[in-house]
């Protein structure tokens, strides 16, 4: 597997401020992104476009509905106040060139250098390169806490969705429909749905006995949102992108991902944080949270007979890696 070492940085101390030619050629490509030929990526929520500036290559994330402004100018806030520690971060994350709040909204930030990869892909590094992974996320997840901690600033402790975590059961009854929809029709014959699904009906008690919010959270820890590099053949957690589901959390539910990396993974996670903190962490919420999150998102698209999406196939892949929805005897396609 060939993946970009670790580049040097630009260095943010000669970047401070954004110079008007650049924020002129920012606020020109973001009012021409549907001729841009860079075009990184487009999701539901945001436009990407990859540029390249004099000070290095620069990502402008342009918002494409209200709940996403809002979130960027979550993102803007928190990497702001982050950045005021990057020296201590365990990764690299975006470093502000450009924030437009009116208008045309954006933020543009340096390009976090690293290649992305999917789960399989984590999955077939060694046990002690996923291990660090969990590890490394664990010291990361520390970090922002301790760098923007809530009772220092209360305007993040508003959540930016109902699921967020003063109302996250919204998620769990969406689980909870969706294994009753399974277990209704024709599907029910799926033992294998049964049993991965069983756990959500039986689970409120988890949730009310979560652990109080006592931490500022990035929200959405999941492979998608890394960047990783390699170094004499070994793999590693090089970045982290996209802040804008950062919102009062615990860690339980911060590190819920690496559930999808394997069971050694959490246990790694799980004796990293208790070292750093002596805390012992909760792992059966922590893997229960990976489940219920997939099904919510797949409970999500059947309910509203969306068709499927990247996400909602790895959920599927994920929860039932032995069934597959295109071959005619399990879901249909474009049916979740």
């Amino acid at each position: 597997m060939e993946l970009l070492t670790a580049p040097n940085q630009p260095n943010p101390e000669e970047n401070n401020h954004v110079t008007t030619g650049t924020s002129t050629k920012l606020r020109h490509l973001v009012e021409t992104i549907d001729q841009a030929d860079r075009i990184h990526e487009t999701g539901n929520m945001c436009r990407v476009i990859v540029a390249e500036l004099e000070t290095g290559e620069a990502a402008i994330k342009v918002p494409r509905t209200a709940a996403a402004k809002n979130r960027l100018l979550r993102e803007a806030l928190v990497l702001s106040l982050a950045q005021e520690n990057e020296a201590t971060s365990p990764l690299v994350t975006p470093k502000i060139i450009d924030l437009q709040e009116t208008g045309t909204q954006y933020i543009a930030y340096y390009y976090v250098p690293g290649n992305q990869l999917d789960r399989a892909e984590i999955q077939r590094l060694s046990v002690e390169e996923r291990c660090n992974i969990g590890r490394t996320v664990v010291d990361f997840a520390l970090w922002l806490n301790e760098s923007v901690p809530l009772d220092e600033y209360p305007e993040l402790g508003k959540p930016l969705y109902a699921t967020s975590m003063g109302d996250r059961r919204l998620m769990q009854l969406r689980a909870n429909t969706l294994t009753r929809r399974w277990t209704s029709d024709a599907r029910r014959e799926w033992p294998a749905l049964e049993q991965a699904t069983s756990m959500t009906l039986d689970a409120s008690t988890l949730l009310l006995h979560a652990p109080a919010t006592a931490m500022l959270g990035h929200g959405d820890l999941r492979a998608d949102n890394m960047l990783f590099t390699e170094d004499a053949g070994r793999i590693s957690l090089h970045g982290v992108i996209d802040f804008g589901m950062a919102e009062p959390s615990y860690m339980e539910y911060e590190l819920q991902h690496l559930a999808q990396w394997g069971p050694e993974v959490v246990a790694a996670a799980v004796e990293q944080f208790k070292a750093r903190t002596g805390t012992i962490l909760d792992e059966e919420l922590l893997v229960w949270w990976s489940r219920v999150q997939c099904l919510a998102v797949i409970g999500y698209r059947w309910q509203h007979d969306l068709p499927l999406s990247p996400s909602a196939e790895r959920a599927f892949e994920y929860l039932f890696p032995d069934l597959d929805y295109n071959d005619g005897t399990s879901i249909p396609t474009g049916v979740i």
